[in-house]
Protein backbone atom coordinates (compact mmCIF):
# COMPACT_ATOMS: atom_id res chain seq x y z
CA UNK A 1 0.00 0.00 0.00
CA UNK A 2 1.37 3.41 -0.89
CA UNK A 3 2.10 5.95 1.83
CA UNK A 4 -0.60 8.26 0.42
CA UNK A 5 -3.30 5.56 0.57
CA UNK A 6 -2.25 4.57 4.10
CA UNK A 7 -2.36 8.22 5.25
CA UNK A 8 -5.84 8.64 3.75
CA UNK A 9 -7.08 5.46 5.47
CA UNK A 10 -5.72 6.61 8.85
CA UNK A 11 -7.36 10.03 8.38
CA UNK A 12 -10.69 8.42 7.50
CA UNK A 13 -10.49 6.03 10.48
CA UNK A 14 -9.86 9.01 12.80
CA UNK A 15 -12.74 10.95 11.26
CA UNK A 16 -15.08 8.00 11.79
CA UNK A 17 -14.01 7.45 15.39
CA UNK A 18 -11.48 4.71 14.84
CA UNK A 19 -8.10 4.21 16.46
CA UNK A 20 -6.50 7.45 17.49
CA UNK A 21 -9.68 9.51 17.84
CA UNK A 22 -10.22 9.94 21.57
CA UNK A 23 -12.95 12.58 21.41
CA UNK A 24 -15.64 10.30 19.98
CA UNK A 25 -18.19 9.34 22.61
CA UNK A 26 -19.63 5.83 22.58
CA UNK A 27 -22.32 4.43 24.87
CA UNK A 28 -23.26 1.18 26.59
CA UNK A 29 -26.92 0.59 27.47
CA UNK A 30 -28.38 -1.68 30.12
CA UNK A 31 -32.12 -2.17 30.62
CA UNK A 32 -34.60 -4.12 32.67
CA UNK A 33 -38.39 -4.35 32.80
CA UNK A 34 -41.32 -4.72 30.45
CA UNK A 35 -43.11 -1.43 31.15
CA UNK A 36 -46.01 -3.19 32.93
CA UNK A 37 -44.66 -5.15 35.89
CA UNK A 38 -42.58 -3.83 38.79
CA UNK A 39 -38.81 -4.08 38.47
CA UNK A 40 -36.77 -5.74 41.23
CA UNK A 41 -33.21 -5.14 42.40
CA UNK A 42 -30.42 -7.20 40.87
CA UNK A 43 -28.34 -7.41 37.72
CA UNK A 44 -29.64 -5.30 34.85
CA UNK A 45 -27.29 -6.66 32.23
CA UNK A 46 -23.75 -7.54 31.23
CA UNK A 47 -21.39 -6.14 28.59
CA UNK A 48 -19.03 -9.03 27.81
CA UNK A 49 -15.99 -7.11 26.58
CA UNK A 50 -15.08 -3.48 26.09
CA UNK A 51 -13.77 -2.84 22.56
CA UNK A 52 -10.94 -0.54 23.67
CA UNK A 53 -9.21 1.07 26.63
CA UNK A 54 -11.75 3.58 27.92
CA UNK A 55 -12.77 6.31 30.35
CA UNK A 56 -16.39 6.55 31.47
CA UNK A 57 -17.39 10.20 31.19
CA UNK A 58 -21.10 10.25 31.98
CA UNK A 59 -24.32 8.39 32.62
CA UNK A 60 -28.06 8.74 32.14
CA UNK A 61 -31.06 6.93 33.64
CA UNK A 62 -34.61 6.82 32.30
CA UNK A 63 -37.38 4.96 34.12
CA UNK A 64 -41.04 4.29 33.52
CA UNK A 65 -43.56 4.19 36.35
CA UNK A 66 -45.33 6.48 38.76
CA UNK A 67 -42.58 8.55 40.44
CA UNK A 68 -39.90 5.88 39.95
CA UNK A 69 -36.65 5.97 41.91
CA UNK A 70 -33.55 3.81 41.54
CA UNK A 71 -29.83 3.52 42.25
CA UNK A 72 -27.44 1.74 39.89
CA UNK A 73 -23.99 0.29 40.53
CA UNK A 74 -21.34 -0.70 37.97
CA UNK A 75 -19.10 -3.72 38.46
CA UNK A 76 -15.99 -4.26 36.32
CA UNK A 77 -13.61 -7.20 36.00
CA UNK A 78 -10.62 -7.55 33.69
CA UNK A 79 -11.00 -9.91 30.76
CA UNK A 80 -10.67 -13.52 31.76
CA UNK A 81 -12.87 -16.39 32.85
CA UNK A 82 -14.86 -14.75 35.68
CA UNK A 83 -17.65 -12.18 35.60
CA UNK A 84 -17.79 -9.18 37.95
CA UNK A 85 -19.46 -9.35 41.36
CA UNK A 86 -20.38 -6.71 43.93
CA UNK A 87 -16.78 -6.80 45.20
CA UNK A 88 -15.77 -5.40 41.78
CA UNK A 89 -17.80 -2.21 42.15
CA UNK A 90 -16.09 0.90 40.81
CA UNK A 91 -18.69 3.55 41.52
CA UNK A 92 -18.25 6.33 44.07
CA UNK A 93 -21.51 8.18 44.21
CA UNK A 94 -23.75 5.73 42.43
CA UNK A 95 -25.98 6.99 39.61
CA UNK A 96 -29.50 7.47 40.93
CA UNK A 97 -32.89 8.74 39.88
CA UNK A 98 -34.63 10.52 42.77
CA UNK A 99 -37.38 12.47 41.01
CA UNK A 100 -38.92 12.70 37.58
CA UNK A 101 -38.40 10.00 34.98
CA UNK A 102 -34.92 10.82 33.69
CA UNK A 103 -31.59 12.15 34.94
CA UNK A 104 -28.05 12.45 33.57
CA UNK A 105 -24.63 13.48 34.84
CA UNK A 106 -21.02 13.80 33.81
CA UNK A 107 -19.75 13.27 37.37
CA UNK A 108 -17.93 9.95 37.31
CA UNK A 109 -15.31 9.04 39.91
CA UNK A 110 -13.98 5.70 41.12
CA UNK A 111 -14.94 5.27 44.78
CA UNK A 112 -11.70 3.44 45.57
CA UNK A 113 -9.33 6.08 44.19
CA UNK A 114 -11.38 9.24 43.61
CA UNK A 115 -9.94 9.25 40.07
CA UNK A 116 -11.76 9.07 36.73
CA UNK A 117 -13.15 5.63 35.90
CA UNK A 118 -10.79 4.08 33.38
CA UNK A 119 -10.50 0.53 32.14
CA UNK A 120 -8.92 -1.77 29.61
CA UNK A 121 -10.00 -3.41 26.40
CA UNK A 122 -11.79 -6.67 27.16
CA UNK A 123 -13.15 -5.57 30.56
CA UNK A 124 -16.47 -7.17 31.48
CA UNK A 125 -19.11 -4.79 32.88
CA UNK A 126 -22.26 -5.55 34.85
CA UNK A 127 -24.85 -2.95 35.82
CA UNK A 128 -26.68 -3.78 39.05
CA UNK A 129 -29.88 -2.19 40.29
CA UNK A 130 -29.12 -1.64 43.99
CA UNK A 131 -32.43 0.01 44.87
CA UNK A 132 -35.69 0.59 43.00
CA UNK A 133 -39.27 1.60 43.69
CA UNK A 134 -42.31 2.30 41.50
CA UNK A 135 -40.45 1.45 38.27
CA UNK A 136 -41.71 -0.83 35.51
CA UNK A 137 -38.74 -0.28 33.19
CA UNK A 138 -35.25 1.15 33.84
CA UNK A 139 -32.59 1.94 31.26
CA UNK A 140 -29.12 3.23 32.09
CA UNK A 141 -26.53 4.51 29.66
CA UNK A 142 -22.83 4.88 30.36
CA UNK A 143 -20.89 7.15 27.97
CA UNK A 144 -17.20 6.48 27.39
CA UNK A 145 -14.30 7.69 25.29
CA UNK A 146 -11.36 5.72 23.90
CA UNK A 147 -8.11 6.38 25.76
Amino acid sequence: MSKTKKTKKVALRKKLGGAGNRSVVSSIFFGIGDGSNSVSTGKIGMHPGMPCDYEIIGWAIAAEGSSPTCTVDLWVKAAGTAIPTVSDTIMGTKPSLASGNAVQSTTMLNWKSGQPIRGKQGDILIANLDAVSNATRVTIKFDYIRI
